[in-house]
């Protein structure tokens, strides 16, 4: 029984070290997904091109969907994962921004209403 629990231990390891190297291997992450994921393959393929750099549009384009349609793959994302108006993740999007070097930063917010008096 113990020789059981160490090859499950080695089996984990080396699973462990293969997810590494192979997010290691991809170009900013594109392409790779959770085991577990709430979102659905388009809304993935959305931020795949949206990390790449690509606009709305070219998206839309690309993937031979209405505008429209993007925008509400990128609102049903950020509602699964939880994210809202909050200030902390304009901060964290301009600090990551600093750390990269990018000197000018447009945000297009998309509110929820939460951020307002009734």
């Amino acid at each position: 029984m113990g020789r059981t629990g160490q090859g499950t231990r080695r089996h984990t390891r080396v699973a462990t070290a293969l997810i590494e190297h192979l997010r290691s291997t991809q170009e900013n992450g594109v392409g790779m997904r959770p085991v577990d994921s709430p979102l659905t393959t388009r809304e993935w393929e959305v931020l795949d091109r949206l990390c790449a750099g690509a606009t709305v549009d070219g998206i839309a384009a690309e993937l031979v969907l209405a505008t429209e349609t993007v925008r509400s793959h990128l609102k049903n994302t950020m509602r699964k994962l939880g994210v809202h108006s909050h200030q902390e993740h304009v901060y964290a999007l301009l600090e990551l921004a600093r750390r990269e070097g990018v000197e000018r930063v447009f945000v297009h917010a998309f509110l929820d209403g939460r951020d307002t008096p009734p």
